[in-house]
């Protein structure tokens, strides 16, 4: 019995690979007969159909970087893996090399900005000075773009920085040009500076699940020790939020929030202020989101089964945040490509269709795609057939020459049969002139001659099987005078001789009388 195609494993959705190395994806389905594969980058199909089911890339370069997908095939239909995201590791080098310079006043905070330096993925920075490498403290901190920030400057923060670029994937490093701080004198002479958020926590969206995702809230302040953070979550300070989360330093200048469910979407607030007083406290506020992939809430009928010439509907039950988009395949080809208006896809993304035909049967995907990843569904359709029955058949008849004759042959089945005719169990019947096929099937064949007298066959076909028929047709050739007596002239005392051909069935006998003036 055939047995449709299904995955048994395929590649991560994605994959990390370093150039000039060697990249294997893995994609093995089962079903009956076995299936073939191909292989798509970016949607477009790269290799024939094949028994191998692995995809290789040699000496990877840039350009094999994408999205890739599997596709597998028998005789029941094709289906289509999820993507696997291919990024080729790779780091060039910071593209300014000249040192430049940031002055600031004294007591305020530095910004130093990353050089810009092309890498896949994001490269690690490690900020140094020309002594050394930095260590963060309370003074020093690294934003999440990977900027350098010195808080409440002083004379001896005059320094020259870099940043060192490590690419682990690939193994390199790569130093930026000097950047050189120049801090101007302080008027105040040390006094005490209001707080202010120099970087603000930013709006992000976290996909359900996620390890840890880090929001920043970064401040200045003279004196900086009595500089303090705290973190609230929808008004409620974090300690009572019942939420994970940690701090990743004691200043608490990074709300890391761990193991992301859906309790984590809310907006967070932090709120700087001196311990001392004497400045009203900061505030500023972040939306965080957490996405979940799609995910399918109903059992997925892995067979699906409808009537020929009905209607079916295919469920696509599915949910996700935020909602996700739904497209259906039918073996891999996007149903909306197929400009067939016997398929529509409802509002609850089940697939309709109407007047089911044989041409649907194969195999059916539903891919649910969000922000946060995508899904799929499949389902085998069969569309159920019926063996030909007749309903009215050929009948033995006997038919006078130049008369019109029908030979029935009505059948039922699913999907209609077609037909064809066989004369003498030997020639096709050609449909022109004086035979024509009807609507319903029957044979017409008009102004009957002696030569089509003899078997005729009809055979009733479709998918599931046929029905014959057959009949004799018998002409039978009128008693007629065909050539009758002709004025004739002839001499006194000779013989004259009348003629009087006459046509007429064998099998039919006749009498013939002559006549002189009646």
């Amino acid at each position: 019995n055939l047995q449709a195609p299904r995955f048994t494993t395929s590649s991560s959705t994605s994959s990390i690979i370093r150039l000039g190395t060697t990249k294997i994806m893995q994609c093995q389905a089962f079903g009956y007969p076995q299936p073939q594969y191909r292989w798509m980058k970016d949607g477009v199909l790269i290799t024939d159909l094949s028994t191998e089911s692995f995809y290789k890339i040699f000496h990877t370069r840039l350009e094999d970087e994408g999205s890739y997908r599997c596709i597998a095939s028998n005789k029941v239909g094709s289906i289509m893996s999820e993507e696997t995201k291919v990024v080729v590791a790779y780091m060039g080098v910071f593209e300014n090399q000249t040192e430049t310079s940031v002055s600031v006043k004294a007591g305020q905070a530095a910004i130093l900005d990353l050089p810009y330096i092309e890498s896949s993925p994001e490269p690690e920075i490690i900020w140094q000075t020309d002594e050394g490498l930095l260590m963060y403290s309370q003074k020093y901190t690294k934003s999440k773009t990977n900027q350098l920030i010195i808080l409440s400057t002083e004379s001896n923060d005059e320094q020259a920085y870099r940043a060192r670029a490590m690419n682990t994937q690939e193994g390199k490093e790569e130093n930026s040009a000097y950047i050189r701080l120049n801090v101007i004198e302080d008027d105040n002479g040390g006094s005490e500076i209001a707080p202010e958020i120099i970087i603000n926590p930013q709006d992000v969206e976290i996909i359900k699940g996620a390890d840890q995702t880090t929001l920043d809230c970064i401040a200045n302040a003279r004196p900086l020790h009595e500089l303090q953070t705290l973190w609230y979550k929808d008004g409620i300070i974090m300690e009572s939020s019942g939420i994970q989360y940690t701090f990743n330093d004691v200043w608490n200048r990074s709300l890391t929030l761990i193991s992301a469910n859906l309790t984590h979407t809310g907006v967070y607030e932090c709120q700087v202020s001196l311990k001392t007083g004497g400045f009203p406290p900061v505030k500023a506020a972040a939306n965080v989101r957490v996405l979940e992939r799609p995910r399918f809430v109903s059992n997925t009928r892995t067979e699906s089964l409808g009537e020929y010439g009905t209607q079916i509907s295919l469920p696509c039950d599915v949910v996700g945040i935020p909602k996700p988009n739904i497209t259906w395949y039918r073996n891999t080809v996007n149903i909306e490509t197929l400009n067939d208006t016997r398929y529509q896809i409802e509002e609850d993304n089940s697939l309709f269709i109407r007047k089911l035909s044989i041409q649907d049967m194969g195999m059916y995907q539903c891919f649910a795609r969000n922000q946060a990843g995508e899904s799929y569904m499949s389902t085998w359709l069969k569309v159920k057939t019926a063996v030909p029955v007749m309903e009215v058949g050929p009948q033995n008849s006997t038919v006078l020459d130049g008369k019109d004759v029908t030979v029935n042959c009505q059948a039922a089945g699913a999907p209609e049969p077609n037909i064809t005719w066989i004369f003498n169990e030997q020639e096709e019947v050609e449909m022109s002139g004086r035979f024509q096929k009807l609507e319903n099937g029957d044979l017409l064949i008009a102004a009957v001659r002696e030569a089509d007298a003899g078997l005729y066959t009809c055979i009733r076909a479709n998918e599931a099987g046929k029905v014959t028929g057959s009949a004799h047709i018998t002409v039978l050739v009128r008693t007629q005078i065909i050539h009758p007596p002709a004025p004739t002239r002839v001499l006194l005392g000779h013989t004259a001789t009348l003629q009087c051909k006459v046509s007429s069935d064998p099998t039919v006998p006749y009498h013939l009388h002559w006549y002189h003036n009646n």
